[in-house]
This record gives structure tokens, sequence and C-alpha cells, in this order.
């Protein structure tokens, strides 16, 4: 008989993968512009709603969460940012800040955050210091239970 480790520690995890497969367009200066996503590619328990681009879990515990925007058609931009943002403030970011122009840039983010299980949602956004408006922008949005105490 086999035994998982969701079920020795009590956590399924609740996994959701999204990604968006229609491209959007980041406008340049913004504070921020929110990533919408397409169907995604997991959604174990229906938490990530496609339509909001939200993922609102209704089991509460602290979540492995995963965010990243790459910048495409050739962007030149010196400073890059992916955000995630929970029950509409900003709560952890990524920058990437050169100096210097770069092309394509790809942010990367991931933290841990805690969700009370009822009300408690978070939802991608960019933004970039480019002149001109970034389309092509690919987008991945992930995340996961790792421990309900």
């Amino acid at each position: 008989m086999s035994i998982s480790l969701s079920t020795l520690i009590g956590i399924t995890g609740h996994p959701f993968r999204s990604g968006n497969s229609n491209t959007i367009t980041v406008t340049p200066n913004t504070a921020t512009a929110f990533v919408t996503f397409a169907s995604p590619t997991y959604n174990v328990d229906n938490w990530f709603d496609g339509t909001t681009g939200a993922f609102v879990p209704k089991t509460a515990g602290y979540y492995q969460i995963n965010a990243s925007v790459e910048y495409g058609n050739g962007l030149i931009a010196s400073i890059a940012s992916v955000a995630i943002y929970k029950n509409g403030s900003l709560f952890s970011n990524a920058i990437n800040c050169t100096g210097s122009s770069i092309g394509y840039p790809r942010i990367s983010l991931s933290d841990v955050i805690y969700f009370n299980g009822t009300s408690d949602y978070i939802q991608i956004y960019a933004s970039h210091n480019a002149s001109s408006s970034a389309s092509g922008v690919i987008a991945l949005f992930s995340g996961s239970l790792v421990s309900n105490q």
C-alpha cells in the first residue's frame, strides 16, 4: 500500500496554472497594467477565474505563487516589472532595472502568500518605461498550497 505525501500532511495542493494565449499590450509609463489570462492550463479546484484573472483559494493557508512576464516585439526599456496585487493592493513585485535599454525583458516573481480562504484574492500586473506600448506580452501565473497551518 502506498501513501502519498499529501495524505500524510493533509495538503492537497490545489494547484493552478494559466498563461495568456492571446498576447496583451502594456502601455508605457503607466503605474501598472492588469494582465489578462486565457483559460487555465490546469485549475484543479476552479479557484482561478480566467475572466477576472483572480486566484481566490477557498482553503486558508500559505500558497506559493509564481508570475512571469516577457515583453515581446523587441521592447527596449530600462525598467520593466511584474507585480502581485492582493485584494487590490500591491503585495510583491520584481523589477528589472538595468540603467540601460534591454530588448525582450523577462521578469519572474515568486512569493509565499497567506490567504484567509474566504475573500482574499490576487491578480497580476505589469509595467515598463519604454517609449512605446509593448505588444506581444507573454505571461504565466501559477500557484499551489504549501501549508495550511
